[in-house]
């Protein structure tokens, strides 16, 4: 009996530390948001009454300082000229976008400008986060919510960027362009050969427009990345 109560107090302890340093890595974030405090508290207040939305938002504000973009006036001007190049020339084959991305990459690499850091935690807004928790976890709890886990889900498929990219609307664009892809397996959920079958279509298709980026390259934005 003592060591039933022993094991009880143990865990009580337990998930007591867990609450307190979750508690204080909320804390430590938003006295590093700055000025950008009120953002991210709005974020909080958006989900008061959503409990899955709401461990989402804490999740990105506690992991958010140590993310963020470096931009220049050069990189801004690849990033533009590249989405133009996207737009106008869309009906280009894919010989004809390689060789121009590489002409942008040169002209970048000889008028490269000295960057600025962007931290995250500091700029990004309560609207912008709302779109991209909101996107995430709705197309997870529709397509694949029996596949994997909510803590898979917030460390692999939650986050809004892979790098030091400038942040965008990825998620929006690229459902659009790949929804077709899930809908061609109506059976995805806890189903390892449809979820198989979807990374196939996304794979065949990506690998048409594979591009070798230099190294000196920035970090495109990832609406850029499936054009």
């Amino acid at each position: 009996m003592d060591r039933f109560k022993s094991l009880i107090g143990c865990y009580i302890l337990w998930a007591a530390i867990c609450f307190q340093s979750c508690h204080d890595s909320l804390k430590t974030a938003l006295e590093k948001s700055k000025s950008n405090r009120t953002e991210l508290e709005l974020l909080i207040q958006h989900y008061e009454e959503n409990e899955m939305k709401l461990a989402a938002a804490k999740f990105l504000i506690e992991n958010m300082d140590a993310h963020g973009c470096y931009r220049s006036s050069a990189s801004d001007s690849l990033y533009q000229n590249m989405e133009n190049l996207f737009k106008i020339h869309a009906n280009k084959n894919a010989n004809y976008h390689r060789n121009e991305c590489d002409t942008l990459h040169y002209s970048y690499w000889r008028n490269r400008t000295e960057y600025e850091y962007c931290p995250d935690i500091n700029h990004l807004t309560a609207e912008y986060l709302i779109a991209q928790i909101d996107n995430a976890i709705d197309v997870w709890q529709t397509y694949w919510k029996d596949s994997y886990s909510f803590e898979h889900f917030c460390n692999y498929v939650l986050p809004y960027r892979i790098g030091k990219e400038p942040i965008s609307e990825w998620r929006t664009e690229n459902l659009a362009q790949f929804k077709e892809y899930l809908n061609k397996y109506p059976n995805r959920q806890n189903n390892q050969f449809q979820m198989y079958g979807v990374c196939s279509l996304l794979n065949k298709h990506l690998s048409v427009a594979a591009y070798n980026f230099p190294t000196y390259a920035p970090d495109l934005p990832l609406s850029l990345l499936h054009q």
